[in-house]
């Protein structure tokens, strides 16, 4: 036993769509040349293409430019950085861990959560330090040896 179709049905729950048409895109009549014949115009006068009715507006525009197109530039290193930290920060973190911040450091984060908070952007403190871990990560990735984290430890250790 096969199941049919209710044809009619579907022509009408689509014909709304703009998918699926109900009329036919009327073809634009041929334009007409109209010159003008003014004795003060006849310097400038030009062939003036005018069209014998009124085009149906269906959704398209004329460009502006007709010039070529310039792609989207590249995104930058520091773009490329802020994207790899943001996706690594998206997803919550799952591991449970603890960490000795000085009073200084923690009031410092303790401002920045308010100051974003009042301006209407949620954050935690926790959230800015993974962003700030993501960072050294992704610094001591490209750079290695040169990075803040190896220069830091270095000093810290000299």
């Amino acid at each position: 036993m096969s199941k049919k179709l209710n044809e009619a049905a579907m022509q009408s729950e689509l014909a709304g769509s703009a998918f699926f048409q109900s009329q036919p895109a009327q073809p634009q009549s041929p334009a007409t040349e109209v010159r003008i014949e003014s004795p003060e115009d006849r310097d400038t006068a030009a062939a003036v293409s005018k069209p014998d009715k009124a085009a149906p507006n269906n959704g398209t525009e004329t460009p502006r430019h007709r010039g070529p197109t310039t792609p989207e530039a590249a995104p930058t290193v520091a773009e490329d950085l802020i994207e790899t930290i943001r996706r690594a920060v998206k997803p919550p973190g799952k591991e449970d861990a603890t960490y000795r911040f000085s009073a200084e450091e923690k009031t410092a984060l303790a401002d920045i959560v308010y100051s974003y908070g009042s301006a209407g952007t949620r954050t935690s403190q926790n959230e800015i330090t993974r962003i700030a871990i993501n960072n050294l990560l992704e610094d001591y990735r490209a750079n290695g040896a040169e990075s803040v984290l190896v220069r830091v430890l270095e000093r810290l250790n000299a």
